[in-house]
């Protein structure tokens, strides 16, 4: 039996994703095992549910049960270099979340991002408003901010025109309009059920924010048999958005997920060095394998902080963004293309490396 832990308040239960081969029977089966179903991703067929540790075998074992996996905690990225990005205690709430207004259908392409959140610079406010939409599954707040730090430093990396952030990094789509999903904590860390949340979110609006471009500067770890987070980045995959996602810190330990899901396009880190660009040592990959395919320069990179001031920050996750906006742009150029057209035109202008872990090389943005 897989050793699942206990529930930190002792009484047995564990959070889990079920996957369904009926959607319907599953739920009535849960409860029949007195698992409490907290929440629904029918865009997956899937639910988040607390089950006793002692029934999630004999749940496994029903027709109407494709197959049950551990709630695994979920991390971004980023590695500091210095100490003011994660200990900011006064943090902006500006703009409101768009849930409840009608909107109407934007006719350029917008980026959405998974992340702590996001406090926005000016830039994002005038001359014009670019932050679309806020929508927080972790404490419910209607305006944007960022409790950590990270998600303002990837939504900055994405789209910030640099106006108001003297000094920092200006995004490598400049200019374009933004959804941020605040679905990681003010620790840095999250449930694989809060990313879900915001994935079946999107999944249901992306049509309504014309949202064509996804980035994930986030990790963790790899589920045997259906992984939650690379079933839910193949759905949205097929739907039409283009899914970027951070390969991790960790070396040749491995491409955490959803970065390790085949299909979509996941980010490795470069930097320069005295015999070339070359693979940055944290960069995570996948010995023999073929994760990532791209890499991009994500050291000492100088980011923006919710307070508005410069951070320095190293890791994928602040490679991936990089990318991110560079597939955006090639939608903004070339109309409806299919996420695997984008993939594909993006590989092609990669400057070639030839270094374990660094896929089709890198684009110097």
């Amino acid at each position: 039996m897989k050793n699942y832990s206990l529930a930190p308040e002792g009484n047995g239960e564990t959070e889990c994703v079920v996957f369904a081969e009926n959607y319907r029977l599953a739920r009535l089966a849960l409860g029949k095992y007195r698992a409490k179903v907290v929440k629904s991703y029918p865009f997956i067929k899937a639910y988040g549910a607390l089950i006793n540790v002692y029934s999630i075998e004999d749940i496994k074992t029903l027709a109407c049960i494709r197959s049950v996996c551990r709630a695994e905690r979920v991390s971004v990225g980023a590695l500091p270099l210095n100490k003011n990005l994660f200990t900011i205690a006064g943090f902006g709430r500006y703009g409101r979340s768009l849930r409840e207004k009608r909107v109407i259908l934007p006719q350029k392409a917008r980026i959405a991002f998974i992340d702590t959140g996001f406090s926005p610079p000016l830039d994002f406010y005038l001359p014009k408003k670019r932050l679309a939409a806020f929508v927080d599954f972790i404490n419910g707040e209607s305006g944007s901010y960022d409790d950590n730090g990270h998600g303002t430093a990837v939504g900055c990396l994405l789209a910030s025109d640099g106006r108001f952030s003297s000094g920092t990094r200006t995004g490598s789509a400049a200019g374009a309009e933004v959804v941020a999903l605040k679905a990681i904590e003010s620790s840095g860390s999250g449930s694989v059920l809060s990313i879900l949340d915001a994935m079946q979110w999107l999944y249901d609006n992306a049509g309504r924010y014309n949202v064509k471009t996804l980035c994930m500067s986030l990790g963790g770890k790899i589920e045997d048999g259906k992984d939650p987070l690379c079933v839910a980045t193949e759905a949205l995959w097929k739907k039409g958005i283009t899914v970027v996602a951070s390969a991790g810190n960790s070396g040749n330990k491995g491409v955490t997920s959803p970065g390790s899901c085949r299909e979509i396009i996941t980010v490795g880190s470069v930097e320069k060095t005295e015999e070339g660009v070359r693979r940055a040592e944290y960069s995570s990959f996948d010995i023999g394998g073929i994760k990532p395919e791209i890499c991009a320069f994500g050291s000492k990179v100088v980011c923006v902080s919710p307070s508005g001031e410069a951070v320095v920050l190293s890791g994928t996750s602040i490679a991936a963004p990089i990318i991110a906006g560079v597939c955006h742009g090639i939608i903004e150029q070339n109309g409806n293309l299919t996420p695997d057209e984008v993939k594909k035109i993006l590989l092609s202008k990669a400057d070639y490396i030839g270094e374990d872990g660094t896929g089709y090389g890198y684009i110097d943005v």
